[in-house]
């Protein structure tokens, strides 16, 4: 095969220099899409493989064919006589002999000088002499091909007529590809370490809601990273322009899939984490630990702190002289609101901590339930809950805890809740006398006679006209509740 490995070489070393691929790796690169230009050239050989000789850019294609007696299948069959004499049709230049080439090879069978046509050892070790060093022995090949017997499966070299043509033809487009595939890949790799952190990028286009974002490689070659912002992890109501520059939480590295090489986000909880940990130094010193972060994306957060010195104050320190740090993190969310709660590990101090500026009345904790429930003056209910619900979600959300707010009882609230624990207490009095029981007490009391003296006050007609009653069933009562009283 006629082949210009100069020209491969150098191309190899152009795209060394410019693309920053190590060599082999493209020599792999290159050997694969000749090997899918070798499937398609030979259409159903099977197990094919190809090489490049790496110091002279020689390209050699291989397939696995079965040793037979008599080919039917020329496609996976060689005859054995190929094997041993070397096929003319497969190499036309080879001599007659072993597959090697060498024909004093001690594995080949007896040859025959082309002008005499009689065996001359002398003459084939002279001519052997220039095609093999002092210090060859033996055969370089396989020594079973010398010996292949019909059944035997061997490597063939089956490099096509016209290979070098059919290999620029197809393999320019896939190496390309392939290039592109490790270029991404390099890439992705050098993205590992910026996985959840921030990263800041320059918008290109935004298509059917999702935005594409250039990032520059971490290592400061220069080269750009293709990102995106999914449509739901976008804030709501923000829109981005070209040439815009966002921060972002990096959320996902695809290396092997199609499509961008980094999925980004706008509206994860952590953005809110990294900013503060980005503008507040006394958390990057461990001074102050973010516990926990609640977001409703484009509208309201809660981050609660805890100190891990006694002198920081760590609301204080996330706040920041005159609110600067704050609002920075404010301004890079757009807008969104961010609340800084005091982190308390007793539950009550931090749920009442979490619902404020809402002052609370009253708080229960159900710890079966994991439940808190909160009492509020009437005033502050809209305040506590918030619009649409939302502080009480957010507190909820931060604290792990269900929240249930009601409204603080008021003093009517009060009279009303004595005088039906006193109506209780009358039936459940009655009714333990025999003759009274459950039933009749409960008629007794809600007609107004709540008490023993009451029923023998009253007559036998008033509380036989009552539901349920007649005048025996009234009589019993009166006697039972004359003993009762003795």
């Amino acid at each position: 095969m006629k082949n210009d490995n100069s020209d491969l070489l150098n191309t190899l070393d152009d795209l060394c220099r410019t693309r920053s691929i190590d060599r082999e790796t493209l020599l792999v690169l290159i050997e694969e899409s000749l090997l899918s230009a070798a499937r398609k050239a030979m259409s159903k050989t099977r197990d094919v493989t190809v090489h490049i000789d790496r110091k002279t850019g020689a390209i050699k294609c291989w397939a696995k064919l079965f040793v037979v007696n008599v080919v039917e299948n020329p496609e996976e069959e060689i005859s054995l006589d190929d094997v041993r004499n070397g096929c003319p049709k497969r190499k036309g230049s080879q001599r007659a002999g072993c597959v090697c080439g060498r024909r004093t090879c001690p594995k080949a069978p007896a040859a025959k000088d082309a002008k005499s046509g009689k065996t001359t050892a002398q003459a084939l070790k002279a001519d052997d002499a220039k095609h093999a060093s002092d210090d060859d022995k033996r055969c370089p090949v396989e020594e079973r091909y010398c010996e292949a017997q019909p059944g035997d499966e061997i490597s063939w070299e089956v490099t096509p007529k016209d290979f070098g043509r059919i290999a620029a033809q197809n393999a320019k487009q896939v190496i390309m590809q392939r290039l592109r595939q490790v270029e991404k890949y390099n890439i992705c790799e050098m993205f590992q370490e910026q996985l959840n952190q921030l990263v800041t990028g320059i918008v290109k286009r935004v298509d059917y809601g999702e935005v594409l974002v250039s990032f520059s490689a971490p290592d400061g070659s220069g080269n750009m990273a293709e990102g995106a912002i999914r449509r739901e992890d976008r804030i709501p109501g923000e829109e981005y322009d070209e040439g815009d520059m966002i921060t972002a939480l990096l959320t996902e590295i695809n290396a092997d899939k199609p499509g961008p090489s980094l999925y980004v986000s706008r509206s994860h909880p952590d953005l809110v984490t990294r900013l503060f940990e980005r503008e507040v130094s006394e958390i990057a010193e461990k001074l102050v630990e973010i516990k926990a972060v609640a977001r409703e994306p484009g509208f309201r957060s809660k981050i609660a702190v805890a100190s891990t010195e006694q002198r920081v104050d760590p609301v204080g320190a996330c706040v920041g002289q005159r609110g600067i740090r704050v609002r920075t993190v404010v301004r890079e969310l757009g807008g969104e609101k961010v609340d800084i709660i005091l982190w308390d590990p007793d539950v009550a101090t931090f749920v009442a901590n979490a619902l404020k500026p809402a002052r609370l009345s009253k708080i229960d904790i159900d710890e079966e339930r994991h439940t808190v429930r909160v009492e509020v003056p009437e005033d502050q209910l809209s305040l506590s809950i918030g619009k649409k619900g939302q502080n009480a979600r957010l507190a909820s959300k931060l604290t792990g805890w269900r929240i249930d707010i009601q409204p603080a009882a008021t003093p009517e609230d009060d009279r009303q809740e004595d005088f039906e624990e006193r109506v209780r207490r009358a039936i459940e009095a009655m009714a333990k006398i025999e003759d009274i029981g459950p039933e009749a007490a409960k008629i007794l009391v809600q007609s107004g006679i709540n008490s023993l003296e009451g029923i023998i006050a009253a007559e036998a007609a008033s509380i036989s006209a009552l539901p349920g009653m007649d005048a025996e069933r009234a009589a019993a009562i009166i006697a039972a509740a004359r003993a009762a009283l003795g």
